[in-house]
């Protein structure tokens, strides 16, 4: 060990001592270090105890006082519990700090003998080291020969010295495995840490050099942790404190119901999506070539017509709400609503599709039916497809076929066993974030599992969601019941596939949980969400259309019950007000109203463009009107009825098409022309002929140059038509 390989006897009867110091002098002992001088009356009346204990000496001037050559290990322990507060901030990142600080690399690497040491990952040391399992381990040995065993393959390997291995052997005898086991068990029973001080109070019967290389061993093996006390800078060593709060933590209970203070439900990511489609219909936004991202312009312009959350809603960081425009349009691209067009580098932009104006023309409950089909995850036809082409694509570049097109495929998987990116975009049941990778012969069916977790949600019955994540963790963990059998479930970790500790299946299964909350449910308003009580908790329902996803339902309701209030009011300027808050309101109006403010009061204006983008939707005036006036306290006024319908009847559709013009020198040769190109040809004067079909260019100038007609390649005109490849000459 770097720092923590000293005599720990002496530390603990050290420790005595330091129990007898005032705060001042601690605090001035933390920050002394070898051949640091400091002034004698600055310990005040502790000075004689100092220099009794052999803490520190005293210079000939009689003024200056030094660290104690004797007393630099514990100093130098001293110190470096100091750097770690691990008793206030006992995470990941904290243990990851404590072992690059105190074990060599090597050292690292041999406490995970189930690693082959070339291809050993940190954060598998942290997450052992953090675990029940860890401690488990070592008391799981019944003889010395085991703890022998156990020891060799975790010390350092002895070609690294180049010389026998020179690191101590603490199991020599069946007593100091036994002293170590008891210390073990003690402070897995214990609730908190004990003082170094207090050690040979709690470990009576055992003797103090027994005690200390039990310790020893303990922080070795990363099986004890020294630290400090902050507050009173006390030394103390214990487990690891999250382990120690997971073993006395109270069992997990049934979420019981409550009733929320206030709530939230609209199925916003269909809304938005509707917004988006809509606005890119009169001005496709702009995306960036290089990364194929929206240039920040049109990403804050698609933010502003975004349909309003409450501000609770959006504080919180686990809904991710300022996601929602990448997540808006990562939903648009899966479904094939938007597609690309354009140059890259020039008028790069996104376009909606024909799929999707068919789309936007559906009324709001099938557009969200829509998408919650192409979701489900029973054996719909849509979902064999696409499980069909993401196997394909996957086993295609495992077999060299794709391999250009996805270079990074193994950057897929991030070091926690999730799926987190898909280089073809598909939007599926499970979030990327969700996809647990599990052994393909286990039998665990992760969909299935989150469908049973979310079917104990009664619908519109609220229950906390710290208290329905608690109870799935710990009391109807799918992962757990696999992991304790006869045959565990392994996980890919990392680079590697393991049977997951309790810690980390109750972990990953939470996540699982609330990405798919916070990704698919509440987004698709399949929950309603809200606060409760003065600490205002999250609670949570499951709604009719989160049933439907779940395939627990066969239908939903989507009638729009909270717009549909009677608080909105058409003035005859077409101004439309808002009496009281509507977010689903808002989000329907948006459609074919232009957004002029928030909150309530005139949120919209109709206006001629904006029925013009509606109408470019495949909306109709009386699709228009109906669901202007569902939303209405009163009677939509004549005049905007009338112009409404006027500025629909002014709509058309037209096709540009591209085509090709021969300009030929008479009527004789247009004949010509046209008779040899059939019906693949249309005359549109007396000397110009059209070619609508651009496959049908290279066999058509053969067919004339057969005929005698030749191509002016030269002309502006006959430009477009490719000229013929020369002929390979031969030597």
């Amino acid at each position: 060990m770097k720092l923590f390989d000293l005599d720990w006897l002496d530390f603990i009867e050290r420790s005595c001592v330091w129990e007898n110091l005032t705060q001042g002098t601690r605090r001035i002992f933390v920050q002394l270090k070898p051949n640091n001088a400091v002034l004698a009356k600055d310990f005040g009346g502790d000075l004689q105890l100092l220099t009794d204990a052999g803490f520190v000496t005293m210079y000939v001037d009689g003024v200056r006082a030094k660290l104690h050559k004797s007393c630099t290990p514990f100093a130098r322990a001293i110190r470096a519990m100091w750097r770690h507060d691990i008793l206030g901030q006992p995470d990941a990142a904290m243990m990851q700090n404590y072992i690059a600080d105190h074990l060599t690399r090597v050292e690292q690497d041999a406490l995970l003998p189930d690693r082959q040491r070339y291809y050993s990952n940190a954060s598998d040391l942290v997450r052992g080291a953090m675990s029940v399992a860890w401690m488990e381990d070592l008391l799981s040995l019944k003889n010395l020969k085991q703890a022998q065993t156990w020891e060799e393959l975790r010390r350092q390997p002895e070609q690294y010295y180049g010389r026998r291995n020179s690191e101590p052997t603490f199991f020599s005898s069946g007593k100091m495995l036994a002293a170590t086991q008891t210390v073990i068990k003690q402070f897995m029973a214990s609730t908190g840490p004990v003082a170094f001080a207090d050690l040979s109070a709690q470990f009576k019967k055992m003797p103090l050099p027994l005690l200390a290389n039990a310790v020893y061993a303990g922080i070795r093996y990363l099986l004890f942790f020294p630290s400090i006390r902050h507050d009173d800078l006390t030394p103390m060593i214990n487990i690891w404190p999250t382990i120690q709060q997971h073993l006395h933590r109270p069992k997990a209970k049934s979420p019981r119901a409550v009733i929320p203070d206030q709530t939230f439900h609209c199925a916003y990511l269909m809304e938005d999506m509707t917004t988006v489609l809509v606005g890119a219909s009169g001005e496709p936004p702009r995306v960036r070539s290089s990364d194929f991202a929206l240039f920040a312009k049109a990403q804050q312009q698609i933010e502003s017509n975004l349909t309003p959350v409450p501000d609770w809603l959006g504080q919180m960081e686990q809904f991710a709400v300022h996601e929602r425009v990448q997540t808006t349009v990562k939903f648009l691209q899966g479904f094939q609503f938007l597609g690309f067009q354009g140059t890259q580098g020039k008028d790069f932009r996104l376009e909606p599709t024909a799929e999707a104006r068919e789309w936007l023309g559906l009324p709001s409950k099938e557009r969200l039916k829509t998408i919650l089909d192409r979701l489900k995850p029973g054996p719909s036809k849509a979902s064999k497809q696409k499980n069909a082409r993401d196997l394909a694509r996957r086993e295609a570049i495992f077999s060299g076929l794709g391999a250009e097109d996805d270079d990074d495929f193994y950057d897929d998987y991030d070091d926690i066993g999730f799926i987190s990116y898909d280089h073809d975009g598909y939007v599926g049941f499970l979030p990327q974030t969700a996809k647990l990778v599990v052994e393909s012969d286990s039998g665990l069916d992760i969909s299935a599992a989150l469908i049973d977790a979310y079917r104990t949600l009664a619908r519109r019955r609220f229950v906390r969601l710290s208290d329905f994540l608690e109870y799935h963790a710990q009391q109807a963990n799918p992962l757990l019941k696999r992991c304790s059998g006869t045959e565990p479930l392994k996980l890919r970790i990392g680079w590697s596939w393991r049977t997951p500790t309790e810690e980390e299946a109750e972990s990953l299964w939470v996540r699982v949980l609330i990405d798919f909350f916070r990704l698919r449910l509440l987004p698709l308003g399949g929950a309603e969400v809200g606060l409760v009580g003065a600490s205002k908790d999250v609670c949570i329902a499951l709604s009719g259309s989160g049933r439907y996803l779940l395939d627990l339902a066969r239908d939903f309701d989507y009638d729009q019950s909270d717009a549909q209030q009677g608080h909105i009011v058409v003035q005859p300027n077409f101004d439309i007000v808002f009496l009281s808050p509507s977010p689903l309101a808002e989000a329907t109006i948006a459609r074919f109203a232009d957004r002029m403010a928030n909150g309530t009061g005139t949120l919209f204006k109709i206006t001629k463009n904006s029925t013009f983008a509606a109408a470019s939707c495949n909306m109709t005036a009386d699709q228009m009107l109906d669901t202007l006036q569902g939303l209405c306290a009163k009677a939509i006024p004549t005049n905007v009825t009338r112009e409404v319908r006027d500025w629909f009847g002014q709509c058309g559709r037209v096709a540009i098409k591209s085509t090709f013009l021969i300009r030929c020198p008479d009527a004789q040769i247009a004949t010509r022309v046209l008779s040899v190109g059939g019906k693949k040809l249309t005359p549109i004067s007396d000397t110009v002929i059209e070619l609508a079909d651009h496959n049908f260019k290279a066999p058509l100038v053969k067919k004339l140059e057969k005929a005698g007609v030749f191509v002016d390649l030269s002309s502006t005109a006959a430009a477009v038509i490719p000229k013929r490849r020369a002929r390979r000459q031969p030597w």
